[in-house]
């Protein structure tokens, strides 16, 4: 029996078919393995990261202001208050220079500008001696002694004659006390009264 050719190519397709599925590995139903499905995510996010350098740039920053604000030693050029106050004033640098006195306060101005220095003028080995502010300008560094000390170039006399110098608490406490006085004088010519006779007349009996 014959057989024709067109009868027989439906059949060697699906063999073809057929060999070059067998040759096709198969599909894993449970799909690939978790590690090859989830996507490896990087430790930090660009934007974290950004934040994080801009953070710590910000802290090396304000360390190098704070250090340039803080001092870890006294310059020669500069001086302490401690220095200041006690340090003895005299008239001049010369030995005919008299002892004005010592300096026992300082008065700065709002913007904390040195405006002053209070002197104790006269009194006996401090006791009894008068304050009298002086202008900063008024004095002059000088060394006596090997210690430090000041020139005025106000007098002693100047000083002995110039009102005494009160602080804002004196002020105030003096202010408050004249206030009282002020006060207890009203109250006195307010309760005083002129003598009154009997019947509500003055003078004596006619």
């Amino acid at each position: 029996m014959r057989v024709s050719a067109y009868a027989l190519i439906p059949a060697l397709a699906l063999a073809a078919g057929a060999g070059y599925a067998q040759q096709q590995p198969k599909a894993d139903p449970a799909g690939p393995p978790a590690a090859e499905r989830t996507q490896r995510l990087p430790d930090r996010a660009p934007g974290a990261a950004r934040g994080a350098d801009a953070t710590g740039m910000q802290g090396e920053q304000q360390a190098a202001a704070g250090s340039a604000q803080v001092i870890v030693a006294q310059a020669d050029d500069q001086m302490r208050a401690d220095n200041i106050i006690g340090a003895p004033v005299r008239s001049g640098s010369g030995e005919n220079a008299e002892d004005i006195g010592k300096i026992s306060d300082l008065v700065f101005d709002s913007d904390s500008n040195l405006v002053a220095a209070v002197i104790g003028v006269g009194g006996f080995l401090g006791i009894g001696a008068k304050s009298v502010a002086v202008s900063w300008d008024a004095l002059q560094k000088v060394e006596q002694d090997g210690e430090l000390a000041f020139t005025s170039t106000v007098s002693r006399q100047q000083l002995e004659d110039a009102k005494a110098f009160e602080t804002r608490e004196e002020q105030e406490a003096r202010a408050a006390e004249e206030q009282r006085k002020q006060d207890a004088l009203q109250r006195t010519q307010q309760g005083a009264t002129p003598g009154m006779g009997s019947g509500g007349t003055t003078g004596g009996a006619n």
